[in-house]
């Protein structure tokens, strides 16, 4: 039993993943990988993920890199036994009634990244994709579907630590990422006698996945939210390769909310430690988004929120105390103590949060799939795909564009009135910034369902409280761009693809999740009712 997935040679375009971690330089080194935030040595992770068919049906696949040369047939020797294989398995493998499955060939990770693929999940979504194409009389050979969970040990990351992580998806393959609960980014302790007591150390949280969807493939990423701490930086930069704009698509989800809500809103006043800061008191928070469709790059989506550290408390000084020249030096330290004591409990100004006041989280949502008129491409010498392989990953790109077709409709039938909103002087998380003008008076945009909707969204669906008027604000806008095989203004403009990008902002998490899982649905038909659930409804 000594296979190991290092024996395994790299799929073409990948960067083999280093097997094991490493402390990143000037690190601190320890014997054992402590999970959590309280570990002290910041480590480079990184991953890969080859996810292909688990079929014989090889139409049309085709690398534009490296083209896969059919295998040659070997014939037995004279006496010798041919052996038959897995029977069943072979014929599971080519019978066009049974549901494509989609398996990963290479799934491997380092500290601090960990990889888990539901595979019965995984299967189960298939096979409902299958009998609901089987019961409607429709073409069963749909796409293959894995549920991969991108988690990491201890439930979240620290200050310097570095993940890196490669995903392939292969043809008729739908591949959908998720996280087990929100991305914790922990600010890292340096060590120190007592664990949890040493200084906190500046440094970058930085996590960047790449992906490659390769033709008839589809991509979704719904992961859980990101959720900095006080005091993280975080960056994280993903790079999408969409490598023919006629035949993949994608639906990719990226938010984040602005610390630990729950434990801020708990903590009481009379509390000495500094919990009422949690919200929006991280130091930086970077998010980077490139798309690159068919060989061009099609969008680079970049958001920086940086929160300075009041590091001094000049700033928010409650003034200096007259004190009398009589007083004795012991009474002027005791009052000093006691005012640092209150200074301490007071919350620090803070601009960040006072702008993004009363909302709670802040996603955008990118979505593709191609025109339905969109034409067969002949780069790179490959050839036109046929009827056949094209409805392979048909139902994805219809649900994903009928998808994209209703939020469309729906936004521009939505009425926006500004309401007058109060912004009490005293929440810990509205102080004003020094310098700033005060504002009597603030705005801010309440949705208001157009006429005849009676509060039901486009799958017919109650749309619940906490949902609309004002809980959760939205806007959407598409990216044009030609398809790559046009060779003229006027073609280009009759066969426009489009990128589709909505902004998403909620006073709670659990209303955008709602938001997102009304109207969402026609994702069902692409993972199945099972998963769909598991990523934004459970």
């Amino acid at each position: 039993m000594g296979w190991s997935v290092d024996a395994l040679p790299a799929p073409p375009g990948i960067r083999r993943a280093p097997a094991t971690a490493t402390p990143k330089p000037g690190s601190p080194t320890t014997t054992t990988h402590e999970a959590g935030p309280l570990r002290t040595t910041s480590f480079r992770g990184a991953g890969l993920a080859v996810l292909r068919a688990d079929d014989n049906d090889n139409d049309n696949d085709i690398d534009h890199d490296h083209v896969r040369q059919p295998p040659k047939k070997v014939e037995p020797e004279a006496g010798e036994a041919v052996d038959s294989g897995s029977g069943s398995k072979s014929a599971e493998r080519i019978s066009p009634h049974a549901p494509r499955r989609a398996i990963f060939s290479h799934l491997e990770y380092a500290f601090p990244l960990k990889l888990l693929h539901a595979r019965t999940s995984s299967h189960n979504a298939s096979a409902q994709i299958h009998n609901r194409n089987k019961n409607k009389g429709k073409d069963t050979r749909k796409n293959g579907v894995a549920a991969l969970y991108i988690v990491s040990y201890g439930g979240g990351l620290v200050s310097g630590d570095d993940v890196s992580l490669d995903l392939d998806i292969g043809p008729r393959c739908t591949l959908l990422t998720l996280t087990q609960g929100s991305t914790k980014v922990f600010k890292m302790r340096a060590p120190s006698a007592s664990p949890g007591t040493g200084a906190p150390v500046e440094g970058w949280t930085a996590q960047t996945l790449r992906y490659l969807v390769r033709p008839h493939a589809t991509l979704l990423v719904l992961p859980d939210p990101v959720t900095p701490y006080s005091a993280a930086r975080y960056a994280q930069t993903q790079r999408f390769d969409l490598r023919d704009a006629a035949r993949c698509s994608c639906v990719v989800l990226d938010w984040f909310t602005p610390g630990r809500v729950h434990y801020a809103a708990s903590s009481s006043p009379s509390s000495s430690s500094r919990s009422a800061g949690e919200l929006w008191d991280f130091a930086a928070y970077s998010s980077r988004n490139e798309f690159r469709i068919g060989g061009h790059v099609v969008a680079r989506d970049v958001l920086l929120l940086e929160n300075p550290l009041f590091a001094s408390g000049d700033e928010y000084d409650g003034g200096d105390n007259d004190d009398d020249e009589e007083e004795e030096e012991e009474e002027e330290e005791e009052e000093e103590e006691e005012e640092e004591e209150q200074r301490a409990k007071r919350p620090r100004p803070n601009a960040l949060a006072h702008a993004m006041h009363p909302y709670t989280a802040y996603g955008t949502l990118f979505l593709y799939a191609p025109p339905s008129t969109s034409p067969p491409t002949d780069s790179e010498g490959e050839e036109a795909h046929t009827a056949a392989a094209a409805a392979h990953t048909a139902a994805a790109h219809t649900a994903i564009r009928t998808l994209a077709a209703e939020l469309r409709a729906e936004f521009t039938s939505l009425e926006q009135r500004r309401v007058r909103r109060s912004t009490p002087s005293s929440s810990p998380w509205t102080t004003q910034a020094p310098g700033a003008r005060a504002q009597q008076e603030a705005f801010s945009a309440e949705t208001v369902l157009w006429p005849g909707q009676d509060g039901r969204g486009a799958r017919g669906g109650i749309v619940a409280a906490g949902a609309e008027a004002g809980h959760v604000l939205w806007s959407l806008s598409d990216i044009p761009f030609p398809p790559h095989s046009s060779s003229s203004s006027s073609s280009s403009s009759k066969n426009q693809h489009h990128l589709t990008i909505l902004r998403l902002a909620g006073t709670t998490t659990e209303a955008v999740r709602l938001w997102l899982a009304l109207r969402l649905r026609e994702l069902e038909d692409v993972v199945g009712p099972d998963l769909y659930r598991t990523a934004l409804v459970a």
